[in-house]
């Protein structure tokens, strides 16, 4: 039954991301899945179980369809450069998975384009869409602690050991971790700083393993100006798991480690064969059956925001505020985060909201992704623009209201009684 007051959406590529934000779009009331496109038949089987959703191998089938009002890219991010442009001037609005491009070149001719168009471009899914970021950022934006000092961000997991394409491993064409995941944690700095990009990145990268060569691991100081820096590291060698920092908390919520099962699963198999892993059939429902829901809060590693008055971080169910008045956790439940997020925020810039995640954003983050690279390979410190682009905090009022609120009694609650003298 055709529902023509929602926006009608097309996901290309149908591995998991694609997968789950298919099935993301079937439950959103505001929305409608249409159509999904894979050169893999496998991966469109799903698909064809659906009432009134085709199935596309060719993203040409996919252009012409004239119902088609947005699309999701979810393709090898090579592609996302010809995909984005082609689909823009096709008049469809997208919401591109991170990185934005495998360049920032390409990043600023999808922003070109978007702005010659007048199509809305949203990129996500990443960090600072998650319920703990945005109540972080939300206690910055109150102005409660003073300013924003520094940002101390670190992860240790398994992701150069699971299952990947060669072109995930290779940095010259948008991948390795220094561009993969660097990506999150640029993410994370941008939105914590209010939009802000360093002046200067000094940084090292680390290959670690000569039978799966390339970037495994990074390390960056940031400097921002004279009163706010940022110190990030990652390693993805499946050694220690940053969730031991996290009280068990990782990106997918509470996370059980096996110590060094990723290695040990991909060390006697093919590059195919690996492949294989990682591009397996996806499922699509209406169940949302590929990923269950997170339970508690979603972290990328350790996290710490400083502000003069207090220290930021998450927490086991929540926030935690370290200030002078103790230690406080600030709970999370029904503050919105995740794929709905990025989605409504896709369906705001539509609507001619101001975006916060818009391609000049993802470019940002590819830039600092390429800066950690030369500084790794030049052994020395990088200039950048310093660029300063600050999103109006206003845009989250009732959030900054709320957690605020929330903050306050928890203080309240853990505030002594004071016996009556007798």
């Amino acid at each position: 039954m055709s529902e023509p007051n929602k926006l009608a959406f097309g996901v290309l590529g149908m591995g998991a991301p694609g997968a789950v934000f298919a099935n993301e779009i079937i439950d959103h009331p505001q929305l409608r899945l249409v159509a999904g496109c894979d050169p893999r038949e496998a991966a469109l089987e799903p698909l064809r179980a659906l009432d009134g959703v085709a199935a596309y191998t060719d993203i040409d089938q996919l252009i012409a369809n004239d119902e088609i009002d947005a699309v999701v890219i979810a393709t090898p991010t090579p592609m996302h450069c010809d995909h984005a442009v082609r689909l823009l001037r096709a008049g469809k609005h997208l919401l591109i998975e991170k990185p934005v491009a495998a360049t920032p070149a390409e990043g600023r001719l999808i922003a070109e384009t978007a702005r010659e168009t007048g199509r809305t471009v949203v990129i996500g899914v990443s960090h600072s869409y998650e319920t703990p970021l945005r109540a972080m950022r939300a206690l910055i934006d109150s102005g409660r602690f003073g300013p924003l000092r520094s940002i101390n961000a670190l992860n240790y997991n398994d992701w150069w050991y699971r299952p990947r394409h060669p072109d995930e491993l290779d940095s010259n064409k948008g991948g390795s971790v220094a561009y993969r995941q660097a990506v999150h944690h640029a993410d994370i700095l941008q939105y914590l700083t209010g939009g802000r990009t360093p002046r200067a990145v000094s940084a090292q990268t680390g290959s670690w393993a000569p039978e799966r060569a390339g970037i495994g691991s990074y390390a960056a100081l940031l400097r921002y100006d004279e009163a706010l820096t940022a110190y990030i590291f990652y390693s993805g060698y499946d050694h220690f798991p940053a969730t031991e920092l996290t009280f068990g908390q990782g990106e997918g919520g509470a996370a059980k480690e096996t110590y060094g099962s990723s290695r040990r699963r991909i060390e006697a198999v093919t590059a195919e064969e690996e492949a294989q892993f990682k591009y397996g059939p996806p499922e699509v429902s209406r169940r949302g059956a590929l990923f269950v829901k997170p339970q508690g809060p979603v972290t990328f590693g350790l996290v710490v925001a400083s502000c003069e008055g207090a220290d930021l971080r998450v927490g086991p169910e929540g926030l935690l505020v370290y200030s002078t008045l103790g230690r406080h956790e600030v709970k999370l439940d029904g503050i919105a985060g995740g794929r709905r997020v990025v989605l409504d925020e896709l369906i705001g810039g539509i609507a001619g909201k101001p975006l916060t995640h818009d391609a000049e954003w993802g470019t940002r983050n590819i830039e600092l992704c390429t800066a950690i690279v030369a500084s790794g390979e030049r052994g020395e410190e990088v200039a950048m623009s310093g660029f300063v682009a600050p999103f109006p905090p206003s845009q989250d009022r009732a959030l900054i209201d709320t957690v605020t609120a929330r903050y306050q009694d928890a203080v309240a609650g853990s505030e002594p009684k004071i016996a009556n003298a007798g």
